[in-house]
């Protein structure tokens, strides 16, 4: 089975409140040059089955939910974005450094 690095959403920081994600999964984080990547692990078998979608699309809203509660600033990301790995999404926060900076002043 191959996977994927589902991303929910881009913080200021991580937050310590455990969240669930997409089957179940722990959302972890991405963490690189002040800016963290929520995100959990999926199957990428299952972006091959429409029927898989819809009940994972209220997850995605779930976890952008719990995580707005924690944390003082989020960015959400549309369902479905998914990167082949860790280092696809640390290159996304990499290139989005001066976003940070706006998004540290909304913190």
């Amino acid at each position: 089975m191959t996977t994927l690095v589902y991303l929910y959403a881009v913080l200021s920081h991580s937050v310590d409140a455990p969240v669930e994600g997409i089957d179940g999964a722990r959302v972890r984080w991405i963490v690189h040059d002040g800016l963290a990547a929520a995100v959990s692990d999926v199957a990428s078998e299952d972006f091959e089955d429409m029927t898989w979608l819809g009940p994972r699309a209220i997850s995605h809203q779930d976890v952008n939910a719990s995580l707005f509660e924690a944390s003082e600033a989020i960015v959400p990301l549309a369902f479905g974005t998914v990167f082949r790995d860790d280092d696809r999404v640390r290159q996304l926060l990499l290139d989005e450094v001066p976003a940070s900076s706006t998004m540290r002043r909304c913190a």
